[in-house]
């Protein structure tokens, strides 16, 4: 494999000496998921030593990098003039090469890419896709591999999976935020991924990123990594506090009154007497062209959060291009919101 070696200042300096004494330079470490790695300390002028390798199960240890994106290896045959943070590049042991000294960074054959989305993609039943080359449309619909609760068991991330018959073929790579079955676009894509800069890595990750929805212009960057089989998430992850209602139905409409889309304006959910998991709100008065969601926190439910079993779905309600809930049929309407599966379940007291 070729290295690319750092011969730039880094873009972040964490301070020198102001005295007469030599400048003693801190390389800090992030390790990736790896055993941790203690800081070391170099006089100015001097080579840095080499720390022991960091460990990680299911990974073997590249290099260490200048930059996040693991695209630039650090040079420890160079004097060190500033101080540095280094992160750490990872192999997968299944996909690691016999043979490191191919200048290579493509897998011969088929390459599983993976994919790790975040808190505010994961809204209930969409999905993720793919596309190649800058190819017009969604691509190809990812297969799901598990949900990884945070907060609680509706808040997590998702991992997701794709076989890559020809990865000599790629050039760039897109994500796309879809419908269940990958047909329709849910509002948010990442940028138009360079595939050359994954290096040895086998992961776009996009959990600790905050932008969301590409019609507002932000396009969803991540970084690169090695997809961990043994991330589980928070297994102590419980469900969402019942004390209170702290579900609201939010939208635009005949039954907002006030700022659209806001908690204040829209209609609160009670807990249900009769089962603490779930949220209710009686006789809603809907007109048609009304469009909501159900907002519990930073959870949404929207159309496809509607139960499959339900017999409006479809009939009085239908999915607009942003997956929100429009009604079709003027009614007075019983809501059910379930909070651990962050499903719906509508039935109408009266049709206008």
């Amino acid at each position: 494999m070729n290295k690319i070696f750092a011969l730039l200042l880094p873009l972040s300096l964490l301070g020198a000496s102001c005295s007469d004494e030599p400048a003693v330079w801190r390389i800090e470490f992030e390790t990736n998921g790896g055993t941790p790695v203690a800081s070391i300390e170099v006089s100015d002028g001097e080579k840095a030593a080499k720390p022991s390798d960091p460990t990680k199960e299911g990974a073997i240890f590249d290099c260490w990098y200048v930059d996040s994106a693991l695209t630039t290896e650090f040079d420890w045959d160079e004097p060190v003039t500033a101080s540095w943070k280094l992160y750490a590049g990872w192999e997968s042991e299944v996909d690691a090469p016999d043979d490191t000294s191919s200048s290579s960074t493509e897998e011969d054959g088929p390459f599983t890419i993976y994919f790790r989305d975040a808190a505010w993609w994961n809204t209930a039943e969409a999905a993720t896709s793919v596309s190649f080359n800058g190819e017009e449309g969604l691509g190809e619909r990812m297969e799901h591999l598990r949900f990884c609760p945070t907060e609680n068991t509706s808040i997590g991330y998702n991992y997701w999976s794709f076989e890559i018959e020809d990865p000599e073929q790629i050039e760039t790579i897109t994500f796309h935020r879809v419908n269940g079955d990958g047909s329709q676009y849910w509002g948010a894509a990442t940028v138009e991924i360079d595939f050359s800069e994954k290096g040895r890595n086998n992961l776009y990750d996009i959990k600790e990123t905050t932008e969301a929805w590409s019609d507002q212009g932000n396009f969803v960057s991540g970084v690169w990594g090695v997809y961990d089989p043994d991330d589980v998430g928070n297994p102590d992850a419980e469900s969402p506090e019942q004390e209170g209602a702290g579900a609201y139905i939010v939208g635009e409409g005949s039954f907002v009154d006030g700022e659209e889309w806001n908690e204040s304006s829209g209609i609160e959910l009670s807990v249900n007497p009769s089962n603490a998991q779930e949220y209710m709100a009686l006789a809603v008065s809907l007109a048609p062209g009304d469009k909501l969601q159900i907002k519990n926190g930073q959870t949404y439910c929207g159309y496809s959060g509607i139960e499959a079993g339900c017999d409006l779905k479809g009939t009085h309600f239908e999915s607009d291009d942003d997956g929100n809930i429009l009604v079709k049929t003027a009614g007075i309407y019983d809501f059910y919101y379930k909070v651990p599966s962050n499903t719906l379940w509508i039935s109408v007291e009266e049709q206008a």
